[in-house]
């Protein structure tokens, strides 16, 4: 078969020619009229990968009915391949069918790929929460069994003295549905100076994940987590050292995502919402129901300027004989990823200069990106870069609810923070978030850690 030249509208140009003559005719053939079907496809290239997993890739292609659909759903099938992560190159070739089997309409596809080495290594560097840069060293293990299983190991080292090990396992199910199985067992170390304490974490999760509809994605998660909380200096408020020692935590989570945008990074359209419910006491001396909700819209007003507006909440209360929430589980606030304007857990309740976190928050944000004023060209390096002005607000605290006195509704709103600023935000391909800007708080306790003028913030999730 010659190759193809396939135009917008579902149109085709090609021209007859003899051997030794140049083009004599043109003409628009719409693809769709094209009576077409796919009698075989082949694979080329599988060692250990198995074929079941594969059939369940390819079996779409024997749906198509013309040749634009040939085309299309070559195109998909081929992204369904590289999605399983057992390939390292994945090509494809279309030809009219061949053999005893073949039909007048026929076609013949065959995917060329090459498969992952066994074990791949790698060392590079990560940017985690609240600005920390952590080294990361891990070994891969992709395609396990055969069926696009991966098995990883990572241990991270951060610019805190943090460290996390994490070996994990991940399993897709061959099943429509495309349900996704992940386990791993952890050891998490990580410095809170501004609540007094040092934490450790070492314990296992398992989740389920799976698409509901387009766009929808559900996870079930359970973790059991042994957890080691230690003081950091000698001056630590006493409301954290009665924290301090062993808590064992048994706790499932459902999430349900819901997310439109075009990139989580610095979307120019669509929604997200998320919504997190958690419950602990399945075991271990940890009981509370926690539910969370982020909601985040962006509409663009203009050609490549942007409002975005996000609002997120959460609220948690004790369950059974337990009294209080335990610091390792409480909310915070503060920061250049959650409010600007305030250090890293700088707002809210505080206890000798500790910020011990509360049960209820909420804080939103709305946010106007344009385009640099003397940007280059489309598609230059410019496009990563954006002007950004917002105001944010917020609260959190420990608030007793009681919906048939709304005393602690006029507390939570009494307390609003409030900053607002300007700056310059930073796309680092698809991997981080960095932002630069000048803040002003406007609203805020006396108790607050404030953070006026520049503030520099780097990460995946900004609200």
């Amino acid at each position: 078969m010659g190759t193809v030249y396939a135009k917008e509208h579902s149109t085709m140009t090609y021209g007859q020619m003899d051997r030794n003559s140049t083009v004599t005719d043109k003409k628009s053939v719409n693809l769709q009229e094209i009576q077409a079907r796919v009698d075989k496809v082949n694979v080329e290239g599988l060692n250990r990968t198995q074929e079941d997993i594969i059939k369940r890739s390819v079996k779409d292609l024997f749906k198509v009915n013309n040749f634009e659909e040939v085309i299309k759903e070559v195109h998909r099938t081929q992204v369904k391949l590289e999605s399983l992560g057992c390939f390292s190159n994945i090509s494809a070739l279309i030809d009219v069918s061949t053999g005893p089997k073949a039909t007048s309409q026929g076609y013949e596809v065959t995917y060329f790929v090459k498969e992952l080495k066994r074990i791949k290594g790698s060392v590079n560097t990560v940017i985690g929460r609240d600005n920390e840069g952590s080294l990361v060293v891990g070994t891969v293990a992709p395609n396990v069994f055969g069926r696009a299983e991966k098995l990883h190991c990572e241990f991270s080292y951060g610019s805190r003295q943090t460290r996390t090990f994490n070996v994990g396992f991940y399993k897709p199910f061959i099943l429509d549905t495309l349900a996704e199985l992940n386990t791993s067992v952890f050891q998490n170390e990580s410095d809170w100076p501004t609540s007094g304490y040092r934490q450790i974490d070492r314990g296992t999760t398992i989740s389920l994940g799976f698409p509901f509809m387009q766009n929808v994605r559900h996870t079930l998660q359970w973790e059991g987590c042994w957890r080691e909380l230690n003081m950091s200096t000698r001056y630590v408020a006493f409301d954290v050292r009665e924290e301090s020692g062993h808590t064992l935590k048994s706790a499932i989570k459902h999430i349900l995502t819901v997310d439109t945008r075009n990139t989580p990074l610095m979307p120019t359209f669509g929604s997200l919402l998320q919504c997190t419910s958690e419950i602990a006491g399945l075991g271990g001396n940890i009981r509370f129901l926690k539910n969370e909700l982020l909601l985040q819209h962006n509409v663009e007003v203009f050609p490549e300027t942007i409002i975005q507006g996000s609002v997120t909440g959460g609220v948690m209360r004790p369950l059974g004989s337990q009294k209080e929430i335990h610091i390792c589980d409480k909310f915070f606030l503060g920061g250049p990823q959650s409010l600007r304007g305030f250090i890293t857990r700088g707002v809210g309740p505080v206890a000798d200069k500790n910020f011990i976190g509360g049960t209820l928050y909420w804080a939103g944000a709305l946010h106007l990106y344009a385009p640099l004023p003397f940007k280059p060209g489309a598609g230059g390096i410019g496009d990563l870069f954006r002007t950004h002005l917002f105001v944010n607000a917020g609260n959190v605290g420990s608030f007793n609810i009681d919906f048939s006195d709304r005393r602690w509704l006029h507390a939570l709103g009494e307390g609003t923070r409030l900053a607002y600023g300007a700056g310059l935000a930073i796309r680092l391909g698809q991997l981080a978030r960095v932002e630069i800007n000048y803040v002003i708080p406007v609203l805020f306790d006396k108790s607050d850690g404030i953070n006026r003028g520049v503030q520099f913030g780097i990460g995946v999730h900004f609200l």
